[in-house]
């Protein structure tokens, strides 16, 4: 793990190398795993989701534009970040990311609940 790493979670350096090197690894295995956990719970209700609320004809459609997106917001989050990083450091990043998470969530549960949409489990099936 790169010496960035380490001082992003260790700044004072009173750990020592390998006790950083072994925090750091422990946070970041524990941050992947429910990063994944997450990703688990979410992927089959935003599918399920998705093609309930997408017609069969422009579903593939629809899909590369959700690729598309995912990876348009991948890339300018990576040279966003990345200019930040070398500007600031990485505890601005994680701080930057935080944040954006955040307003994201607030948005999301703003903008359903002002248009009242509630996903009902009859939508959940369907017969294309």
């Amino acid at each position: 793990m790169g010496g960035a790493g380490l001082v992003a979670l260790d700044p004072a350096g009173t750990l020592g190398t390998r006790a950083s090197a072994a925090v750091t690894t422990a946070v970041a295995a524990t941050g992947a795993w429910f990063a994944y956990l997450g990703l688990g719970y979410a992927n089959p209700v935003l599918s399920a989701t998705f093609h309930a609320r997408v017609a069969s004809a422009e579903r593939a459609t629809m899909l590369s534009v959700q690729s598309l997106a995912a990876y348009a917001g991948g890339a300018a989050a990576t040279l966003v970040l990345g200019f930040i990083a070398e500007a600031s450091g990485l505890a601005t990043v994680w701080l930057a990311v935080a944040a954006v998470a955040g307003g994201a969530a607030v948005t999301a549960f703003a903008w359903r609940d002002r248009r009242g949409w509630r996903l009902a489990p009859e939508a959940l099936i369907h017969s294309d």
